[in-house]
């Protein structure tokens, strides 16, 4: 599922995956088709203080009109992609195509740690983390994902959970981008349910071998390593046998099947997949020690409600300033 292409910044992309075509081809297509059908103005990709990221004609409370130092130059950050990103936006979600090389580039702004304590990053306060994703999500729904996926659910997941091995591994890499990760929980049959997990991690010797299917993972094809959920088999571990616990799957591996998912109507500007661990196997060092119950999943995932929150607040204000245009600048018929 995987290609070598040249992506929207002209720079060759490994693991660059595309529906609907070669971005890079010459097939007739425009570049873009964002001007097309756009109903609102970009907004301003310099804006450096709150009034400016957010006038007043959509913060009719003040809300947002005192933020400062950090916060803000977390939430002029994200704003900061606007003009990398809406010029292409509607392309990208017309062909179904994931602009994967982005996550590098909110790894260069350091807008991926999702408030998480990374060694060698800035650690975003929960107010700047939720602006960078309501300012991201403002600017496309695919591109807020990105982040809650990398950050907020995988690096999270190995930040919190894993051993100092683990996180010496993955966390830099995922902060800055470089390596792409993916959060493996819901089955065909079943979201964030627990007690119907069937997915299963099986101790055989010196290693764990995982068997079943996932589905709706971003970044679960065609990126680096999954961070699985699956029961545990282990007869010979009393407290952890049967139990759900979190196991890193490097995606090169044998037995590891994924497809991106394809005819979705939303967020289309970033993968999910099908996953299908056919007897993967692991080292025992592979296993997130932390990681020793569903309750400990579940920290991870209450660490994330806010940014669904945030998310979704950003994708109103969008809607709001595009009614707001129309209304005000739109051609009427003479009465």
């Amino acid at each position: 599922m995987t290609s070598n292409t040249t992506s929207s910044w002209g720079a060759s992309t490994p693991g660059h995956i595309s529906l609907g075509g070669n971005p890079g081809a010459d097939d007739g297509r425009r570049d873009s088709v964002a001007t097309d059908r756009a109903v609102v103005s970009a907004p301003d990709a310099s804006a450096a203080t709150a009034a400016e990221l957010l006038p007043r004609t959509a913060d009719h409370y003040d809300l947002f009109q005192d933020v400062t130092g950090e916060d803000l130059k977390a939430w002029a950050d994200a704003r900061s992609l606007a003009d990398e990103i809406l010029p292409r936006i509607n392309d990208w979600w017309d062909r179904g195509e994931y602009p994967i090389e982005l996550i590098a580039r909110l790894g260069e702004l350091d807008l991926l740690t999702d408030g998480l304590d990374v060694p060698g990053h800035r650690t975003l306060s929960p107010l700047a983390t939720g602006l960078v994703t309501m300012e991201l999500s403002r600017l496309d729904g695919s591109v807020g994902t990105m982040v809650g996926v990398q950050g907020g659910l995988a690096l999270r997941s190995i930040m919190l959970l894993g051993s100092e091995e683990q996180k010496e591994r993955w966390g830099d890499s995922l902060a800055r981008g470089a390596e792409h990760a993916a959060f493996a929980l819901t089955e065909p049959d079943h979201g964030s349910d627990s007690v119907s997990l069937e997915t299963t991690a099986r101790r055989d010797g010196e290693e764990w071998v995982l068997s079943g299917e996932k589905r709706w993972i971003g970044n679960g094809a065609g990126c680096h390593v999954s961070v699985v959920w699956a029961r545990v088999d282990d007869p010979s571990d009393e407290q952890l046998h049967g139990q759900v616990s979190g196991f890193l799957v490097d995606q090169s591996l044998p037995g590891y099947e994924a497809e991106v998912i394809r005819g979705k109507v939303a967020l289309r500007a970033i993968h999910q997949a099908h996953i299908t661990l056919n007897d993967v196997r692991v080292g025992l060092d592979q296993r997130l020690p932390e990681a020793r119950s569903f309750k400990d999943t579940s920290k991870v995932l209450f660490a994330t409600r806010a940014g669904v929150a945030w998310g979704a607040l950003g994708h109103a204000i969008a809607c709001y300033e595009a009614a707001l245009e129309h209304a005000t600048k739109r051609m009427r018929l003479p009465r």
